[in-house]
């Protein structure tokens, strides 16, 4: 059995403008008990420079082909070009280290680079983030094949796909003096892609066979566990947050503050306020997909703009969305995705109190609106049911999500105006004009918690975001109740 491993690996996110990090990076021999900390950087694009901003059809595992030779077509552009942001860690691999950015995704559970810019939705953004890529051949020793990972792997309404040969080789996270090396990483090497323009770092459990299955042991996550790098399958994350970011000011952050945090084996205590509270990830339901991070939202609450807040708390919400009849409704935890999909009846509650209309050009169904509306201090709160063990007892986890996390710019490809802005929330569930066929939160919802995912517990502990310094690293142990119960610094 492993001990606690004296060092936590701490990422920067990037996003598709770069920003000038807002914090240096931790050296080795600086941080308390050997914690390597790291910066993250984030990057602002087209919406469809982004991997995971539409999932749309079925996502029920990854396909398998045996054909070498098969390719997907192109698909169509949308006449509406989104401008989101999307998170990328900057690593290296293979000896000497090669620079890859891979975008951060909850939603995946293979980790690949190389994308075939030529065939991306945006080529441009694509060789602007993913080049040069890495060669296996300029890495000394020759990376070691790992075959269990050769795989076709289909991304949302299958418009994005990658065939990639799986090998294994050095990872390098960080930079200088504060990087770590760890030996034989597996991932996959990208042989034919379309539709993507990044590489992907994906940190979700195997989505056929749950977090203890062999390709599950092949992730991220399990790797750096198995060896001893962290002392159990944990992480944290956190999205675009800069350092007066308040989740409930409702002002819109520039872009340039837009930075994100991943942590593994750890926790970052300012990057959130108030405690974390434990939630179990939901076992795997076939009727609606595969294994992901499948989370129990008890209670939606829709906070109206003017609403007075008490110690975080809203004098006079509107509750949108009580329990289901099976007492709950579950949503996927997936930060490669663009937008929270709620049920439909909640989505529809919503659209009718803020006088909003579905974007029917709009595949997911984001409704347009001002972008001053990102100065309004509404919010919209999500309660999630408490693990068994958590601390937060019978009560729930209660996150805050404010119309500046939802609001994004948009520019019209046939006008060029880019005087607009779409409103990420839309529904998800069976009907036709669905944005996805389950709810989901994405991207915006990292921007407004802080989550801490315990693959050996199964469980997700969630604090209300904010950000407040440097970084201030607890690593995590293993067993029962690894992640503890701390305190954010934040105010």
């Amino acid at each position: 059995m492993k001990t606690l491993a004296s060092l936590l690996l701490a990422l920067p996110l990037t996003a598709a403008i770069p920003a000038t990090p807002p914090y240096p990076l931790v050296s080795k021999r600086d941080a308390p008990n050997g914690v390597l900390g790291m910066s993250l950087r984030k990057v602002v694009a087209p919406r469809d420079t982004a991997m995971g901003a539409r999932r749309i059809a079925m996502m029920a595992g990854p396909e398998t082909k045996t054909s070498q030779t098969s390719r997907v077509a192109v698909p169509p552009r949308q006449s509406l070009i989104d401008h989101n942001e999307y998170y990328l860690a900057d690593l290296a691999i293979g000896t000497p280290p090669q620079s890859v950015s891979l975008l951060v995704d909850t939603g995946g559970w293979v980790t690949w680079v190389n994308p075939d810019c030529t065939r991306a939705a945006r080529p441009a953004d694509c060789a602007a983030v993913s080049m040069p890529g890495y060669n296996a051949s300029l890495s000394k020793p020759p990376p070691v094949a790992v075959h269990d990972l050769d795989q076709v792997v289909v991304y949302g309404d299958y418009s994005m796909a990658v065939q990639i040969e799986g090998m294994s080789d050095v990872f390098t996270f960080g930079k200088d003096n504060s990087s770590h090396q760890v030996a034989q990483l597996p991932f996959g090497v990208a042989v034919d892609t379309v539709g993507l323009s990044t590489g992907i770092l994906s940190l979700g459990p195997d989505g056929n066979d749950g977090f203890n299955s062999a390709v599950s042991n092949y992730s991220v996550v399990s790797a750096l566990a198995r060896e001893g790098v962290i002392a159990s399958r944990v992480f944290s994350l956190a999205y675009g947050r800069g350092p007066a970011a308040s989740a409930f000011s409702g002002e819109a952050v520039a872009p340039s503050q837009h930075v994100g945090s991943l942590v593994f084996g750890g926790v970052d205590r300012n990057q959130f306020r108030g405690p974390l509270g434990k939630t179990p990830i939901l076992p795997r339901d076939e009727t609606v997909d595969g294994w992901r991070y499948w989370l129990s939202v008890t209670q939606m609450r829709h906070n109206a703009p003017g609403s007075k807040v008490n110690n975080g708390n809203y004098t006079k919400p509107r509750v949108i969305s009580a329990a289901t009849p099976a007492g709950n409704a579950r949503y996927m935890a997936d930060s490669g995705t663009t937008g929270i999909y709620v049920p439909r009846d909640a989505y529809d509650a919503v659209v009718a109190e803020m006088n909003l209309t579905r974007n029917p050009l709009r595949a997911e169904g984001f409704p347009d609106v001002d972008c001053t509306m990102a100065n309004l201090t509404g919010s919209f709160s999500f309660t999630f049911a408490p693990a068994r063990n958590a601390s937060n007892g019978t009560a729930g986890m209660t996150i805050d999500v404010p119309y500046a996390a939802l609001i994004h710019p948009e520019r019209n490809r046939l006008t060029n105006d880019t005087s607009k802005c779409f409103f990420a929330l839309s529904s998800g569930g069976s009907a036709y004009d669905d944005g996805d066929i389950f709810p989901i939160l994405g991207v915006e919802f990292f921007k407004a918690a802080y989550a801490v995912f315990d693959w050996d517990n199964q469980e997700v502990s969630l604090g209300q975001g904010a950000s407040c310094g440097e970084p201030d690293l607890v690593a995590i142990g293993s067993g029962p109740n690894a992640v503890p119960s701390i305190t954010g610094n934040c105010k």
